[in-house]
């Protein structure tokens, strides 16, 4: 990850810390403004999944890496509890992708509060706008010319 990119999620970090909120690269607020900022990226994986696999959803799993290619860990199918989460997971990143586009600040709102690891509430309204505003130059769409 460029060093640009690793300031502007330790801001995220601390923007989300500063309002009680969970802000890791990953998941909350840091990974909501991390995928924004790669939308790029998403969009082509959106393009080829749309292409191969039109049905289904992307989930990352662990694999062997051998000389033939990548070989998929077997793993057992998830319990019901846990394949409602991930459920949930894929729709809060699916709202994500759709915000990155489209700037849209209330799907945006309801991409966070469908995130079981972010707490909602006032803290969350104030959080996701000084995130917005703070990456200005990396959610366009949020500010238009």
């Amino acid at each position: 990850m460029p060093v640009k990119a690793l300031r502007l999620v330790d801001t995220e970090e601390r923007i989300s810390l500063r309002y009680g909120l969970i802000g890791q690269e990953t998941n909350g607020l840091g990974g909501f403004a991390n995928a924004c900022w790669t939308v790029p990226i998403a969009l082509e994986i959106a393009a080829d999944m749309e292409r191969l696999c039109p049905d289904d959803c992307a989930v990352e799993v662990s694999s062997l890496i051998t000389a033939s290619g990548p070989q998929p860990l077997n793993v057992a199918s998830f319990p019901e509890d846990t394949l409602r989460l991930l459920q949930l997971m894929k729709s809060f990143e699916r709202l994500t992708i759709e915000v990155a586009i489209t700037g849209n600040r209330h799907t945006a709102w309801r991409a966070l509060v469908l995130n079981p690891l972010i707490v909602s509430g006032e803290n969350l309204e104030q959080a996701l706008d000084e995130v917005i505003e703070h990456n200005r130059k990396l959610m366009s769409t949020f500010h238009p010319q």
